[in-house]
């Protein structure tokens, strides 16, 4: 730029958007019949995709994002609800728009229900993302069928690809080709309480860095120079729902700038703290 202010990253990201109802219990329910009061309640914009894409785009990221939504009230809230002056939407038709009911608790802990799912996509909504692929700096890979099948496109693009395994377990079939094909990985410990072995074999297998969130205890980091250790920002939680988007999209940003993995790892805990402390995907 004539200023010398080097341009913003343009970054596609492909995945799901999501209508969601959180319900805050004092715990998460027994497994048995009975009857649970709700402290609070509330329908809000939720969805992986739709996390990263919106703090992308609050770090200064020009953002295109792809994904799916359905001809329904869910798919309606979700785009009066989905916007910021640094993203664009590619909206792809589906018969119904994805959508949860999240069980929280006060003290972060959720389960999250599925109670409507996209359909499959179509060869030419697959095409539409790859033809998106020209004119990006990078790709963020979110777990979904659409993402799935374009996936050997975006490798083949040799484009930096941020990977999100979310809770995966180390050995889930569905999360292979998404694991393989990330330059940077993030995941929570939700299911792999002892990352370090797994984060090691993605980084030898060719990503750069590989990042786990492990909530309060902050996060661990595997790149060719070791490993590393962040611990998490101090923030008063009100809503952890959109944390991991937060983190895994202001590493990504700053180890696309260059920061190291730790910088990096400080910089995605610093907006996970920012997040968390709003009721919503984007600090307050």
């Amino acid at each position: 730029m004539q200023d010398g202010t080097p341009p913003a990253p343009r970054i596609l990201v492909v995945g799901p958007v999501a209508w969601n109802h959180l319900i805050t219990l004092p715990c998460l329910p027994a497994p048995t019949p009975h009857m649970e009061m709700a402290s609070h309640a509330r329908w809000t914009l939720g969805g992986t995709s739709a996390g990263k894409a919106l703090n992308l785009a609050d770090l200064g990221a020009d953002v295109h994002l792809i994904t799916m939504r359905g001809d329904d009230e869910a798919g309606r809230q979700v785009s009066h609800s989905l916007h910021h002056p640094r993203l664009t939407v590619t909206w792809l038709d589906s018969p119904t728009t994805e959508s949860h009911t999240n069980l929280m608790t006060p003290r972060g802990e959720r389960l999250s229900i599925y109670t409507a799912t996209p359909g499959e996509p179509s060869p030419t909504q697959v095409a539409r993302v790859v033809d998106s692929l020209q004119g990006a700096d990078a790709v963020v890979a979110d777990l979904s069928p659409v993402t799935l099948a374009a996936l050997p496109e975006i490798i083949a693009s040799g484009l930096p690809v941020l990977v999100d395994l979310h809770d995966y377990d180390g050995d889930n079939s569905f999360h292979r080709p998404f694991r393989d094909a990330a330059t940077v990985l993030t995941m929570s410990n939700e299911k792999l309480p002892h990352p370090e072995p797994f984060l090691t074999d993605v980084v030898e297998h060719g990503a750069a860095l590989a990042v786990c969130t492990r909530g309060a205890s902050g996060a661990v980091g595997v790149s060719n120079d070791g490993i590393h250790e962040t611990p998490a920002a101090g923030a008063l939680v009100v809503d952890t729902n959109g944390a991991g988007d937060a983190f895994a999209s202001a590493l990504f940003l700053a180890w696309l700038d260059g920061a190291t993995p730790g910088t990096a790892m400080e910089a995605g805990a610093a907006q996970a703290g920012r997040v968390v402390a709003s009721a919503t995907l984007l600090p307050s």
